[in-house]
């Protein structure tokens, strides 16, 4: 996608095992993003089968991806904001831990506001991802950082 980043011991950045961390690095972002996004859409047609287990109404139903929408716009901001002061690895490794307890809890949810709190945190950790996962991949492609970020984006 790039040219060779020249190193300061004055070799490239690309040689194999170079290159290998980078699609490994790629690959951890973007299986990442994939589970995030995934689990924001995936409720929805799933409504109509939880809602006579959890015995929760369509409004309830509403609220929950009401909550998701509002984690992910909360935390795309604050995500950004705190970039300033946190590591893009920390923010990465704080939206893996949001999205782990936010699957687990909404996976054995018997109530809705247990489900609530799983889905507000998938929303949680979609908005803290974004930022520092977008950042990430432009720095993996020094010197097309344009193209990194539409194609990622």
């Amino acid at each position: 996608m790039s040219e060779p980043v020249t190193s300061a011991a004055g070799g490239t950045g690309d040689s194999e095992s170079g290159l290998t961390a980078r699609w490994v690095t790629f690959g951890y972002l973007f299986t990442l993003y994939f589970i995030l996004g995934g689990a924001e859409t995936m409720m929805s047609p799933l409504f109509p089968l939880v809602e006579p287990d959890l015995d929760i109404t369509e409004s309830n139903l509403a609220a929950i991806l009401a909550s998701v929408s509002a984690g992910i716009a909360a935390f795309n901001i604050l995500g950004g904001i705190s970039s300033r002061w946190l590591s893009d690895r920390s923010m990465v490794r704080a939206s893996a831990t949001a999205l782990a307890a936010g699957m687990v809890l909404s996976a054995v949810a018997q109530t809705f506001w247990v489900l609530l709190i799983g889905q507000t945190l998938l929303g949680v950790a979609f908005g803290i991802y974004f930022p520092p996962g977008l950042a990430s991949v432009a720095r993996l492609y020094r010197g097309a950082e344009g193209k990194a970020i539409a194609v990622w984006g």
